[in-house]
């Protein structure tokens, strides 16, 4: 190195020392001038939390997953343990807590099955033979039982709210605390049925059958009789359906 360039032992550490000493200070200020930046970025962009849109977040989220529970049902109240897998192949004589869900049985030959407390919701039943077949506890909502024969049929505490039990031969069914909410019984055939208790709100009964049937203590509210036949029906002394139909099937 030249001679002229070439620095003294002494001074190359006064050097040193001074640099090292610029270097951590510019370090230093850098780092305030970022940590000051972000803070204040962060202020700028972070929305005050709004507790109204907070409880009403988790309340949609509630809602769903109960709607979601609801249609895909775990259990009954027969079956609190939950449903078995439907059996492949012969049909056995007990079908209680079967899964069938969205089942095919439409003209099925099930009379005398037990199917208590079974899933059958969105099961097509059309058709079907169901005397002396047990469903008591069953799930049955939107399910299709059009013109389903049946004698005898044991529906007790079913839930059949917007089932199709259109021109359905329920002939002494037993309908004790069944919930028949929205469901269609148009022409349905309920001579003799026990509908003690029943739920048959908004329930369509036009042109049915309900002669000599029991509807002690059953809701009728705005269910719509039109047509109904109800000749012999039994009904507790402050029943009177509100809605269609209501003055002529109030009538004694």
């Amino acid at each position: 190195m030249n001679s002229r360039c070439r620095l003294r032992s002494g001074f190359r550490l006064w050097f040193a020392g001074v640099l090292a000493l610029a270097l951590f200070t510019t370090a230093c200020s850098v780092g305030t001038n970022v940590t000051a930046e972000v803070d204040a970025a962060v202020a700028a962009t972070a929305d005050p939390i709004n507790a109204e849109e907070v409880v009403a977040a988790v309340a949609a989220t509630v809602e769903a997953i109960n709607a979601e529970e609801a249609a895909t049902p775990e259990s009954t109240a027969a079956c609190p343990f939950g449903f078995r897998d439907a059996p492949v192949g012969v049909q056995p004589d007990d079908l209680s807590c079967v899964d069938l869900g969205g089942a095919n049985l439409s003209d099925a030959k099930l009379n005398f099955a037990n199917l208590s407390g079974a899933n059958l919701s969105g099961a097509d039943l059309s058709g079907a033979d169901l005397i002396d077949a047990n469903l008591s506890g069953a799930n049955l909502i939107d399910a299709n039982l059009a013109s389903a024969f049946s004698s005898d049929f044991d529906l007790f505490a079913a839930d059949l709210r917007g089932a199709n039990l259109s021109d359905a031969n329920l002939t002494g069914a037993d309908l004790f605390e069944a919930d028949l909410t929205d469901a269609n019984l148009t022409d349905a055939n309920l001579t003799d049925a026990d509908l003690f208790d029943a739920d048959l709100t908004d329930a369509n009964l036009t042109d049915a059958d309900l002669t000599d049937a029991n509807l002690t203590d059953a809701n009728p509210f705005d269910a719509i009789v039109a047509g109904a036949k109800r000749d012999g029906v039994i009904w507790s002394p402050l029943d009177c359906l509100i809605g269609q139909s209501t003055a002529e099937y109030c009538r004694p």
